[in-house]
């Protein structure tokens, strides 16, 4: 039996563009992986690299070299059908590419494959270099990663290559395990489903962030980026270990999610309920309000048996602030999928904000990271009209709204208008703040400095019921030890 693979109907009418463009094209799949079905939500287009180099050549970023590397020759007539997106296209390229896609996704939707356009003189040699694209994406996006997935919880390791030839205008899809090189490819039926995303499920969740760690002296040589990691490894294995209620309730892990409300039944008679369309528009007609859970995330508090062991170390790191969490599933799915799909919105919600974080540092070039508080992003969320699942990104204090919508109309492919960017969920913390917060963890500095008999020890707070001096700030405090 081939698998389902449902797609939201208007990617029929993209493929119909793509197929009037007769231009090759190669781009993301972004959906959700489920052990029965797969959804497919979204078909993003990956920017040209010729493109890229433009811009770079227009802005006096690429030198002569470079310039005289990437110039090509213009093919003839003969040689367009070749060389198009498949073959231009690095893998490397469509990993970055991927991996920003990725930063840019809410729990619950991943990039779960590719997909070309080409006519079938290419299409027909494609599939293994679709193959080798897919493996080079997946190996790039587990990279660092900070979440723990396996098939036992209910994770794919399918992945789905869609082939949209421009000559027989047909649409073939495929799967496979993308861990598996020598996995082979098994057809997949493709169907269309309208308003597919509509009567998905939304959680939120406000999360308190109280987290602090330490660099051993052996780790001194390391990049201030893999200290970081070292430090959300532990924070990212204390939020998957941490239970969950919805809507206040403790609720069995395997029930599904959403229970619709049972309609009574009209007429006489003790017989079997007969539908109908009149019945089926009745179900319907639901208050959307049904479809959105807030969820609270309770952590074990870990409270030491022994005295702490003593040891030299260069850096200690305090994380602390709040953010927002939001993750979509699809409308079958159970208690475990959703809270799984928001710890992994803040999982991956927390990494993005240190990974751009430590990318501004490089940027500005500002190597001396010691004792100072550097002020993390805010997260702003994207609703499209129309639909349920939107993107997210993060803003600097010195960026603005329209650089959301820059990026996404340059790495999503969507153009966006003001009134689609949720702004106002979190907030930048004022300096004010910032210095307050310093000097009360330099007195836990000092605290700490003490005999272990006479510390207190506190968990990580988090979840919807946000601490008073964690509300509103968020950054993160580097001090380095002498």
């Amino acid at each position: 039996m081939n698998r389902v693979v449902i797609a939201e109907e208007s990617l029929q009418d993209q493929i119909g563009d793509i197929l009037k463009s007769e231009k090759q094209q190669i781009g993301l799949l972004i959906g959700q992986l489920t052990a029965n079905k797969h959804y497919v939500v979204y078909m993003i287009k990956t920017p040209s690299e010729d493109d890229e180099n433009e811009k770079e050549n227009e802005a006096g970023t690429m030198t002569a070299k470079e310039k005289a590397k990437k110039k090509k020759k213009k093919p003839s007539e003969e040689e367009t059908e070749e060389v198009g997106a498949l073959k231009t296209t690095s893998d490397s390229w469509i990993g970055l590419h991927a991996k920003q896609v990725q930063r840019m996704l809410p729990g619950g939707l991943d990039v779960i494959g590719v997909y070309a356009a080409a006519p079938q003189s290419v299409m027909e040699k494609a599939l293994t270099r679709l193959r080798q694209i897919i493996y080079a994406v997946y190996k790039i996006l587990n990279k660092n990663s900070l979440i723990t997935t396996t098939t036992a919880d209910g994770f794919s390791n399918e992945r789905i290559v869609l082939q949209i030839c421009q000559t027989t205008r047909k649409v073939l899809c495929k799967t496979f395990d993308g861990e598996n090189r020598n996995d082979s490819l098994r057809a997949s039926d493709f169907k269309y489903q309208t308003s597919l995303t509509d009567r998905w499920l939304t959680l939120h969740t406000r999360v308190a962030v109280d987290h602090s760690f330490v660099i051993p002296v052996e780790s001194k040589s390391e990049k201030f980026f893999n200290q970081l990691q070292s430090g959300l490894s532990d924070f990212s294995e204390n939020v998957q270990a941490s239970v969950g209620t919805v809507d206040g309730i403790l609720r069995d892990s395997n029930e599904p999610l959403f229970v619709p409300k049972q309609t009574e039944p009209t007429g006489g008679g003790g017989g079997k309920k007969k539908g109908g369309k009149k019945q089926q528009q009745q179900n319907e007609n639901f208050d959307r309000s049904q479809l959105s859970f807030n969820v609270d995330l309770f952590l074990q508090m870990l409270v030491p048996t022994d005295p702490a062991p003593v040891q030299d170390i260069v850096n200690r790191f305090h994380m602390r602030g709040t953010m927002q969490a939001r993750a979509f599933v699809h409308n079958k799915a159970t208690v475990k999928e959703g809270l799984q799909a928001l710890k992994t919105d803040i999982i991956r919600g927390m990494k993005a904000r240190c990974d751009l974080l430590y990318e501004d540092l490089l940027d500005a070039k500002e190597d001396d990271t010691s004792s100072t508080a550097m002020e993390t992003p805010m997260r702003v969320f994207t609703h499209l009209p129309g639909q349920t699942c939107g993107f997210c990104d993060y803003l600097f204090t010195d960026e603005t709204p329209q650089d959301v919508i820059d990026r996404c109309r340059e790495i999503l492919d969507l153009d966006l208008d003001l009134e689609n960017i949720e702004t106002n969920l979190e907030k930048q913390p004022d300096m004010n703040e910032l210095e307050s917060s310093e000097d009360e963890i330099e007195g836990k500095k000092q605290n700490e400095n003490q005999p272990a008999s006479d510390r207190n020890y506190t968990g990580l707070l988090i979840g919807g019921a946000v601490s008073v001096l964690a509300a509103a700030i968020s950054y993160l405090f580097v001090g380095q030890e002498s």
